[in-house]
């Protein structure tokens, strides 16, 4: 593999197993480091990015201890990789230590819950009631994001561009319905969306809010969204 600081290194994300999203993530020449699956969670997110790791800073990562081979691969490339003191494991909340969304320089999360490592690393701290806060947000920009979730909304309105779309037309493994930060990740200023925009209900006020913010995106095949736990550029 190369070496972080080659040219093609910012190409990389981390991802959990999911073979349609990874195929076309490669066709456009992003490097996919693949994440195993969790089988002590539950099984709708048992192979969820943003249940098993967490972008701390440039270079530097926080990752559920159980995940040796993305571990070994990252260090390998000269990553900083942080392992994780405690298990991922169980039913709510005991899964969602790694699940923070990060917006510019702040964290947003159930802090109640989410790693002491996140939070002393953040320049400012968002704490809501959703424990599944990374699923939840779809980052824009440092100013601005994308939520499904009203509680997060109402936090962070006055603070952020927020546009609020109604909950459902994501698909989720086991789950009546999916959230939209996990439908989508965003690499190199680009976001990618896991289905097309025109199967949701807010598909037209998504992508005028992005035509706003002069956001670059793509939708990387036809059909509804689908919630696979976003991806972690590296």
């Amino acid at each position: 593999m190369k070496n972080k600081n080659s040219e093609n290194s910012a190409s990389w994300v981390l991802i959990g197993k999911h073979e349609k999203v990874i195929s076309e993530l490669q066709k456009r020449g992003i490097r996919c480091v693949i994440l195993k699956d969790n089988g002590d969670i539950d099984f709708s997110v048992r192979n969820h990015a943003d249940m098993a790791a967490y972008k701390l800073c440039d270079n530097t990562f926080i990752i559920d201890k159980r995940q040796e081979e993305a571990i070994r691969e990252l260090s390998d490339s000269g990553f900083s990789v942080h392992v994780t003191d405690k298990e991922i494991s169980g039913a709510y909340p005991n899964d969602i230590l790694l699940n923070a969304a990060k917006v510019g320089d702040t964290v947003i999360c159930n802090e109640k819950y989410i790693s002491r490592e996140i939070l002393e690393n953040a320049a400012r701290v968002i704490s809501v009631r959703q424990g599944y806060s990374k699923c939840s947000v779809c980052p824009i920009n440092e100013n601005a994001f994308i939520t499904d979730d009203k509680g997060i909304y109402e936090k962070c309105k006055d603070l952020f561009d927020v546009l609020l779309i109604e909950k459902g037309d994501i698909l989720l493994e086991n789950q009546s319905y999916g959230f939209i930060g996990g439908a989508s990740g965003k690499i190199l200023g680009r976001i990618y969306f896991f289905g097309s925009l025109d199967n949701h209900r807010d598909g037209k006020r998504i992508e005028a809010f992005l035509r706003k913010h002069s956001a670059e995106y793509e939708c990387l095949f036809d059909g509804n969204l689908i919630d696979i736990g976003g991806f972690i550029e590296l």
